[in-house]
């Protein structure tokens, strides 16, 4: 009988610690951080509309470096250098037929004062941020919709294209050396859904940390995934198994309302305003990565575990609606934001700092 008794009192306790546990990891128990950010400035005027900057910048066509955004220009072919006032204040590039010139600029990466912008004419240009040109990178292999490019330490070109040895052989990350030349292409695509998701239209975004390891995110597919600047696996990691609230509350929303990822481009989100986008956002912040999704952004350890910790954005205690965002890439405590207020849809840039977490 004592036998029994104890066998069920270990049992109980078992019990306790599993559902504690399962409360701890739900959804429900997320620690949510709440900033109140700082308000730059309105995008929302004639001279951007002129360019259709907003498209662009809600595609994720921006990036901050020591107080100075860096927007992409797409219409003109360059890329525009604002104050954190909103004021032009220069650019890179300009339309013509030379070297030193863009055409159809697609999205850039900034390294080390350098900025490296995928042009339209199948290479990559590269400038220092006063716009004064460095050099030209044919890129040996075809691309198609290029969408993110990230530079290691020993200068070599990481690209999410969809070129055609990589589409063939269905890989997400294409290597090039400083000469263009394909290298490799590594990152397996897993399953059949990935696959499907991994069309012409669902671009994916690429981030790198200080030891050279690659992150990246789909944007109309909940997947964050790793892997070493030589092609080995870190992680490949489906949002909706770690029960990511974001993912989970776009996915009722879709089936709700009857909707298709197959072109994404034609999703409308709740707003009305933009594509509804699984993740719009990721970044590597110290031992942290920082993954946008559903207006929030949720923090990660940089091992893809879901660390049930979520910053919300607040401007005067008003909801702010992250649509995008990007470190500093100098002072890297910073991050610049972008986005519009709850139930006001003028958007535009704001600033914060990331907390201790």
């Amino acid at each position: 009988m004592k036998r029994i008794f104890k066998f069920l009192l270990i049992l109980f306790f078992y019990f306790i610690i599993i559902s504690f546990h399962l409360l701890i990891s739900s959804p429900a128990f997320e620690k949510e951080i709440r900033i109140n950010a700082k308000v730059l400035f309105d995008t929302e005027r004639e001279d951007f509309d002129k360019m259709n900057l907003n498209f662009y910048l809600v595609l994720g066509g921006f990036a901050y470096d020591d107080g100075i955004i860096f927007a992409l220009d797409r219409v003109n072919h360059r890329i525009l250098k604002l104050s954190e006032e909103g004021e032009i204040i220069g650019q890179i590039g300009q339309i013509g037929q030379d070297e030193q010139s863009l055409y159809k600029p697609q999205t850039f990466f900034i390294k080390k004062g350098l900025i490296y912008i995928i042009n339209g004419d199948n290479s990559v240009k590269v400038y220092d941020l006063n716009g004064k040109f460095k050099k030209k990178i044919s890129i040996q292999e075809e691309l198609y919709g290029a969408s993110s490019i990230v530079v290691s330490s020993k200068k070599m070109i990481f690209l999410d294209s969809k070129n055609k040895s990589k589409f063939l052989n269905k890989k997400l990350i294409s290597c090039f050396n400083e000469s263009g030349k394909l290298i490799k292409i590594f990152g397996n695509i897993i399953t059949t859904k990935d696959i499907e998701a991994y069309c012409f239209f669902n671009k994916a975004k690429l981030t790198i940390d200080n030891k050279d390891n690659i992150y990246g995110a789909f944007f109309y597919y909940p997947v964050i995934f790793k892997y070493t600047s030589q092609g080995r696996l870190g992680f490949y990691k489906n949002l909706r198994k770690s029960k990511i609230k974001g993912v989970l509350e776009i996915d009722k929303f879709v089936k709700e309302s009857n909707l298709s990822f197959e072109t994404p481009e034609n999703v409308i989100s709740e707003d009305g305003i933009y594509s509804i986008r699984y993740i719009f956002g990721i970044e590597v912040i110290k031992n942290n990565l920082l993954c946008g999704i559903r207006r929030k952004i949720y923090i990660f350890d940089l091992n893809g575990n879901y660390k049930n910790k979520v910053i919300k954005l607040f401007i005067k205690n008003v909801p702010f609606i992250l649509r995008g965002f990007a470190l500093d890439r100098k002072n890297r405590e910073y991050v610049l934001g972008y986005g519009h207020l709850k139930d006001k849809y003028e958007l535009k840039f704001i600033k914060f700092k990331i907390p201790k977490l």
